[in-house]
């Protein structure tokens, strides 16, 4: 080999490895913010002492319009927030993940609870594991808070199976049942009742299921708009204004009674007037109120 030869080959070589070492610093740098900024262990115990709670969804793409949602929500001081699915656009997009944890460090580093639900655009589920501390490594689970039953289910689309579809199955007919006379919210990313863009996730006898064990409302996202429907007094709510950018109305829903296609987050408060009431209401991104109701296990229409 000649002179020549052999300092181009050294010189190749010596930038091959400084643009390894570059790649794996940045990884190590990412991993090491990542697990600073990421939520603390949830704490899975009753507690009557929340008040409020904040949901919404959808994220993903509009780092701008995500952090405007965030800042309203910090201001409204919740106890506690649920994030409905798709919080980036690729799960193995280290610096999505990176700014997705840096919006939104700001509600848990002010002591908010978090509890994720797992959308489709979060579908290497070890990522988003160890992304997020969710009980016992399982991404559905449930927790009690305000004196409601909260039953996360992990569905990512409407026309794909369920994540360990027969086992979960098994387990929502499980713990749906031990406190019947309880107040439950589901929540499931794909919507059980919706105008689309996409179908309604559908599962037979899940309604049914819901009304004789007391399931006051679910909370979705995956079609992106604000969207609520009533059916036999349990409210199928939407929500999907996070960032990502609205979807048209394709589909017939009979239950429906509000879609609208806007940046929102929904606040969840108890409604004093009535003991074991609820309230649910829509905020827009200019922190105006668009849609509003009360629901109860007496609201429920057996």
């Amino acid at each position: 080999m000649s002179e020549t030869k052999r300092k181009v080959l050294n010189i190749t070589l010596k930038v091959i490895t400084g643009i390894v070492f570059l790649l794996l610093l940045i990884i190590l740098v990412a991993l090491i913010l990542i697990s600073i900024w990421r939520p603390d262990p949830v704490v899975l115990a009753d507690d009557n002492t929340t008040e409020k709670i904040i949901a919404f969804g959808d994220t993903r793409s509009s780092y701008v319009t995500h952090n405007e949602i965030v800042k309203l929500i910090d201001n409204e001081s919740p106890d506690m927030v649920i994030h409905t699915g798709d919080m980036i656009n690729i799960t193995t997009q280290i610096q999505s993940w990176l700014i997705f944890l840096f919006i939104e460090k700001k509600l848990w580093n002010d002591g908010t609870e978090f509890f994720p639900v797992r959308g489709n655009h979060e579908d290497v589920k070890w990522i988003y594991n160890s992304i997020f501390r969710v009980p016992d490594g399982n991404t559905y689970y449930t927790f009690e808070r305000m004196g409601i039953q909260f039953i996360v289910l992990d569905a990512s689309w409407d026309f794909e199976p369920m994540f360990e579809e027969e086992k979960q199955i098994a387990w929502l007919n499980e713990v749906i049942v031990k406190d019947k006379d309880k107040p439950k919210i589901v929540m499931i990313h794909p919507p059980l009742e919706t105008t689309g863009k996409y179908q309604k996730f559908y599962r037979e006898g899940w309604h049914e299921l819901f009304l004789e064990n007391n399931v006051i409302a679910t909370l979705s996202a995956h079609v992106h708009s604000y969207e609520r429907s009533d059916r036999d007094g349990i409210q199928y709510i939407v929500t999907a204004g996070g960032g990502a950018p609205m979807y048209p109305a394709t589909y017939e829903n009979e239950y429906s009674v509000i879609r609208k296609p806007y940046n929102h987050y929904v606040r969840i408060t108890r409604d004093n007037s009535s003991e074991g009431s609820y309230r649910f209401e829509a905020i827009n991104i200019d922190g105006t109120v668009f849609d509003n109701i009360t629901s109860s296990i007496k609201s429920l229409i057996k």
